[in-house]
């Protein structure tokens, strides 16, 4: 690629909550961008479009999801986009709202470039807009943190090469620490750059303590590794579209190793029909869940090769669903393996579900989804102990250990593991139950009788057709 500066295109995506006066000071700054025909993209995480934006050259856009890591990934899908009418964007830079720029930057980051042509991208670095010892000390931590262990932050003008976002793991879109996500992601392919060429920032990220900012910036730091493992994702993991993942947990329909519980009243493989038909009841909802914008369906399968697991995995991707294929282990660390995989391609929430709630319906996935914008996990539970949806941020990741599977308890243990040391809000919406049994079957087949639901009537007749 020619790195010429006359014909270089550079989109800046400035993800903003609620700074207009700052905002006005930061794209004046740009101004060098503007006249060059760069596209500028300002993208408000929480509130209205603004309307002064254009007044500066630039496009101001509305995040569908909160957060400032769904803002920078809204913008450059908007940036990336075919048929744009802005110039191809060759490099993008990510700038906050109270970030002021230099004079000279454009041309600092796009001669680096042209003269490092393996550089996958890196940060300008930044001055904090006060004075004292205590920020100055801060400003060469920072630095050192961004030269020495190229994990710049986002306030330090992160800059890349577009063309990094066609290659597998793509732009980490994730609710927060996406700074740290695109660093780790930029060292997959070389060591990134510190140009030294700083933006000044205002303070207000300490407005409330030096000490107090610095202790949470290591406590989301801290989750971060919890959740995800300090690693980006690998390459060829697909990058989460949407800020919620559905994990549907289920086995493949064989004979005797499902509905075991059914056996007697029913054969072992009529038992394994009736899991067969809530298996087709769920994945007929794949579509609905994709085209919500909110969630991204995914079958977790358990390890199985044969006609039968090939046609099943054939049937769930023809209906937008994505595969992930079971880890060894108990069920906990089935579970918690699952979730730190999707934690780390991006998904900011995870809802698990079995199969054998054919009861929920699309809607009290999305209410259940929806909980998640306010708490840290959220409950459905069944009359026998168990639950049959929990939904979990990665801040209740332990909601998922030191439960006793299978038995009447898992709901009172998962409420107690989430007043454990630091409390996890967790919200418990109305119950719906799991079907295990011969009764429950009829206890159910008596309620899809009179369900209005097009996709439970389906299910309602083929349990009829299945042998007795």
């Amino acid at each position: 690629m020619d790195f010429d500066p006359n014909r270089l295109s550079i989109g800046v995506v400035i993800p903003c909550r609620q700074d207009v006066d700052r905002l006005k000071l930061c794209l004046a700054s740009l101004r060098d961008f503007t006249l060059s025909g760069d596209p500028l993209v300002v993208v408000h995480a929480d509130g209205e479009k603004d309307l002064m934006s254009a007044d500066f050259g630039a496009v101001s856009l509305r995040s569908p999801f909160p957060g400032r890591g769904w803002a920078v990934a809204h913008g450059l899908r908007y940036l990336l986009r075919p048929n744009q009418s802005h110039r191809p964007c060759q490099v993008i830079l990510i700038a906050h709202a109270d970030m002021i720029f230099q004079t000279g930057t454009r041309h600092k980051i796009i001669d680096y470039l042209r003269r490092h042509p393996r550089c996958p991208g890196g940060a300008l670095g930044h001055t904090i807009m006060a004075t004292g010892w205590p920020y100055r000390l801060l400003e060469w931590g920072n630095r050192w943190r961004a030269q020495m262990l190229e994990l710049p932050y986002g306030d330090q003008g992160q800059f890349f090469r577009a063309e990094l976002l066609n290659r597998p793991g793509g732009f980490p879109a994730v609710k927060h620490l996406e700074d740290l996500e695109l660093a780790l992601t930029l060292q997959r392919y070389a060591s990134p750059a510190y140009l030294d060429h700083p933006a000044t920032i205002s303070p207000r990220h300490w407005s409330r303590g030096i000490v107090r900012a610095t202790l949470r910036n290591w406590a989301l730091l801290r989750q971060y590794v919890d959740a995800c493992g300090m690693a980006a994702p690998e390459v060829g993991e697909v990058v989460a579209k949407t800020p919620v993942a559905l994990v549907l947990v289920a086995k493949v329909p064989r004979a005797g190793r499902v509905k075991t519980r059914m056996i007697g009243p029913l054969s072992a493989a009529s038992a394994a029909a009736v899991h067969g038909a809530f298996m087709r009841y769920w994945c007929a909802m794949g579509v609905d869940l994709a085209n919500s914008g909110l969630i991204t369906p995914i079958l977790y399968i358990d390890q199985h090769d044969g006609d039968t697991a090939t046609t099943l995995r054939n049937q769930f991707r023809q209906q937008q669903w994505h595969l992930l294929v079971q880890s060894n282990g108990n069920l906990s660390k089935r579970l918690t393996d699952a979730a730190r995989v999707l934690f780390r391609r991006g998904h900011q929430a995870i809802l698990f579900i079995g199969a054998d709630s054919p009861d929920m319906r699309a809607g009290d996935i999305l209410h259940a989804a929806q909980n998640l914008t306010h708490h840290d996990a959220v409950m459905i539970p069944a009359h026998d102990g168990g639950y049959t949806l929990l939904g979990i941020k990665p801040s209740a990741l332990r909601l998922l250990e030191n439960i006793t599977w299978g038995t009447s308890v898992v709901a009172q243990q998962t409420r107690q593991r989430a007043t454990d040391g630091l409390p996890v809000s967790l919200v418990e919406l109305p119950p719906i139950d799991d079907v295990d049994t011969f009764d429950g079957l009829q206890a159910l087949l008596g309620r899809l009788e009179k369900s209005n639901d097009d996709r439970q009537r389906n299910l309602y007749r083929r349990l009829l057709m299945i042998p007795r």
